[in-house]
């Protein structure tokens, strides 16, 4: 996988310390005990300094950060100016 969905990927992978996470993109996160508070803040910390995407956990729900592919989709309407991450 290349691009922003790759490199998304990698990072979470990185941070969550288990690589399936880049190939099971419906992986729950939370119900495998993957993605704590402090993993939440190494990925978001990792994705504003690797991709310039700030986003702030009062601006979304927690399942958004939920799936592997929920995150993508999430950094990808952060990446895009004309969308917005809160409804």
């Amino acid at each position: 996988m290349e691009g922003l969905e790759g490199q998304v990927l990698a990072l979470l992978a990185e941070v969550c310390g288990e690589p399936r996470v880049a190939g099971e993109l419906e992986l729950d996160l939370y119900g495998e005990n993957l993605m704590d508070s402090f993993a939440l803040v190494q990925l978001l910390e990792g994705l504003e300094e690797r991709f310039g995407v700030e986003i702030w956990p009062t601006q979304v729900g927690r399942e958004e950060f939920a799936t592997p592919r929920k995150i993508v989709e999430l950094v990808q309407r952060a990446a895009d100016p004309t969308r917005r991450l809160a409804p």
